[in-house]
């Protein structure tokens, strides 16, 4: 049995390979300091360990990310986020308790579809709005149906219907309404 100085005065040694040569370092102080490296030139280097094999990752897959995680999975600066969530209607990511923005993979796709269209393709925000929504338009259907329907906002009419026929509201209904409802005002201003 030693005393509490004997084991820290044990020498250990930590071999570390530099090309041809082992360098190690020696550690016989109580406070554990670094001695001067022992270098032997004709020792030879000691082959590689193989990898310890790694557990496999069984983690969850993150169902939300916050603004700074999908800051650098995008490439993209947060107020630039921020901002496109003002211009593209389909970007509105949840807010969480504190308020802090939470995004989906949904939005995340979103993203990098925007990305994509102002900086790769060079459109504009308007531009790229007017393809989102063709795109969003479009989902779903099939190709017969896209290519019947080229733009969304210009959709033709069937021609074997006739035109519905117009309201007729004489005059006088169109007053009668009007009085009635500043009857139904004036009662709900008492």
């Amino acid at each position: 049995m030693g005393t509490q100085g004997e084991f820290f005065e044990t020498q250990t040694a930590h071999p570390i390979s530099v090309e041809d040569h082992t360098v190690e370092f020696t550690q016989s102080s109580p406070m554990l300091s670094e001695s001067e490296p022992v270098i032997s030139e004709n020792t030879p280097v000691p082959e590689a360990k193989p990898a310890r094999k790694q557990v496999k990752d069984l983690s969850i897959p993150k169902l939300y990310y916050s603004i700074s995680e999908v800051s650098r999975l995008t490439g993209l600066e947060a107020y630039v986020l921020r901002y496109w969530e003002t211009e593209f209607e389909g970007l509105s990511p949840q807010k969480n308790r504190a308020g802090n923005r939470i995004y989906s993979n949904r939005d995340i796709k979103l993203i990098l579809r925007i990305r994509e269209l102002l900086r790769e393709q060079r459109y504009t925000i308007e531009g790229a709005k007017v393809i989102l929504r063709n795109e969003r338009f479009t989902e779903g259907k099939t190709p017969e149906e896209v290519a019947s329907v080229k733009d969304p906002d210009q959709i033709s009419l069937p021609t074997d219907k006739p035109p519905a026929p117009a309201a007729s509201i004489t005059q006088e209904e169109i007053r009668a309404m009007k009085q009635a409802l500043l009857d139904l005002r004036a009662v709900l201003r008492k």
